[in-house]
């Protein structure tokens, strides 16, 4: 397969996979370089777009997360993730990321029905008709008369 069908068959949203897993190679992970994740790593936040805890197809899905859902979820507690990895060790580089992602879905559907929320309200204010605040009934008017006290006014 030559490299201009490899391009059109990874699509944008393999790109945007690749992204997430430079960010946490990045800032979670601590990698700089040429150094990358391993494939058991990467098998685990693909398994999070799916529902599972280690991508594989023989078994069932429990959810369909997009990626920018996932990516917005690891972002969003990248100070939980590493706070709760800074005082422990661990054995291998899959064990670390296990831990990583157990954080990142029990958080998940806490983000999902955020952007679900943000995105229905930005529907909604699109919508909303813009007519009424250029109306000329929509000006301010005094409703009680304005007071004089004439008593100082020679004094100034």
């Amino acid at each position: 397969m030559s490299k201009e069908n490899k391009k059109d068959t990874t699509g944008w949203k393999n790109e945007d996979f690749l992204q997430m897993c430079n960010w946490v190679e990045r800032e979670l992970m601590g990698y700089s370089g040429t150094q990358r994740l391993h494939k058991n790593a990467c098998l685990r936040l693909q398994g999070l777009r799916k529902g599972q805890s280690m991508a594989n197809n023989s078994h069932e899905m429990y959810g369909e997360y997009p990626i920018d859902v996932i990516f917005n979820t690891f972002k969003a507690n990248k100070y939980v993730i590493l706070k709760a990895i800074k005082g422990k060790t661990f054995n291998s580089e899959d064990q670390k990321m296990a831990y990583i992602c157990a954080i990142v879905s029990s958080r998940i559907n806490d983000m999902y029905t955020r952007m679900k929320n943000a995105k229905k309200s930005e529907e909604k204010s699109e919508k909303i008709d813009i007519g009424a605040q250029n109306s000329e009934a929509a000006k301010y008017q005094r409703q009680t008369e304005e007071v004089i006290n004439s008593t100082f006014e020679g004094i100034w």
